[in-house]
């Protein structure tokens, strides 16, 4: 398994807001249309505020990384560079569980 090594936010909320407007997956980049639950991630590192926004399903494939990895969380706009680090650090149970995950974030790409 990969080692994940994030620097603690300051701050760190979760919410699953309906959409009023349309907004842009930070993880596969598919559309998220007013109406539609979404999951939006404020935090504050170094003293700098981001928000960013995931559609349902990436936020499945983060929560379940995450509950694999000891609870450790990444920014929508972060997490498939994080797993995909972590397929090239892990072994190969974790090429053989991740892979797939990337894969198909990467085929809801528009």
């Amino acid at each position: 398994m990969c080692v994940i090594e994030l620097e603690p936010c300051e701050v760190w909320i979760l919410t699953a807001p309906k959409a009023r407007k349309p907004y842009t997956c930070e993880c596969c980049a598919a559309r998220i249309a007013p109406g539609d639950r979404y999951h939006r991630t404020f935090s504050v590192f170094e003293g700098t505020p981001t928000v960013g926004r995931n559609c349902a399903a990436c936020e499945a494939d983060i929560a379940a990384f995450a509950e694999a990895h000891d609870g450790t969380r990444s920014h929508p706009d972060y997490f498939v560079q994080m797993l995909g680090d972590c397929i090239d650090d892990g072994d190969e149970d974790s090429e053989r569980q991740w892979k797939p995950m990337l894969e198909a974030i990467r085929a809801r790409r528009p």
